[in-house]
């Protein structure tokens, strides 16, 4: 979940909560085992101390608080060479996607949700070099690709500050409509949850035993 405080604004943060409480809560019920993780990003990496850790989800109304009480981190500054958005997918693979909490039997999805530009970024002819912005890319690409190689299907939602649809559909797997989406804001993300819960169940029969287990990363 995308927690830049200096372009995301707190009714915008509630909104992005309110996304993944209820996305875990659809999941929930159309899946016959879901354990939930969320990683809170922003460009200070302080955030690993900000997210839930991958659990069985057995209290779905306990789960939903917890996400509720997720905190607007931000940061106190802005470095263009730390890669927020290929931070949470490192965190993924790194400190989710293989513990002991990370089941083999189940597909492992990582669903992220943030501004379809990197995070902290206006169009680099006002204050930042095309440099800058292409390293961020680059370095939320290769995290990508790395989730990807391992395994994990990543679905992206953005809202179009500076409207870069591109950057979604690369991060997201296999560059289809169906595993990234576009919302006009933040407040409209939780129209896309269908497609969202219809995607992971596809990805989630793919398991063994022909049931519907799925690792959850929300980003």
């Amino acid at each position: 979940m995308d927690s830049y405080i200096h372009k995301i604004s707190t009714s915008e943060w509630e909104a992005e909560k309110a996304f993944a409480s209820e996305l875990t809560a659809a999941l929930y019920y159309a899946l016959d085992s879901l354990r939930v993780g969320v990683v809170v990003f922003s460009q200070n990496d302080s955030y690993t101390t900000n997210n839930l850790p991958l659990e069985q989800v057995q209290n779905i109304s306990k789960v939903k608080k917890e996400i509720v009480r997720l905190k607007h981190i931000g940061n106190e500054y802005y470095d263009p060479f730390i890669g927020s958005v290929s931070m949470a997918l490192r965190k993924a693979r790194t400190a989710y996607f293989s513990t002991q909490e990370d089941r083999p039997d189940a597909s492992n999805v990582a669903i992220i949700a943030t501004r379809s530009l990197p995070p902290g970024h206006d169009p680099p002819n006002q204050h930042e070099s095309m440099s800058m912005l292409f390293y961020e890319k680059d370095m939320a690409y290769s995290d990508a690709d790395l989730l990807k190689q391992e395994g994990a299907t990543i679905i992206a939602v953005g809202t179009p500050h500076n409207v870069d649809e591109e950057y979604l559909r690369r991060i997201s797997s296999g560059g289809t409509h169906k595993n990234y989406f576009l919302a006009a804001s933040f407040l409209e993300m939780s129209q896309f949850i269908p497609g969202i819960v219809s995607r992971a169940l596809e990805v989630a029969a793919s398991t063994l035993h022909g049931m519907y287990r799925l690792n959850l990363i929300d980003n």
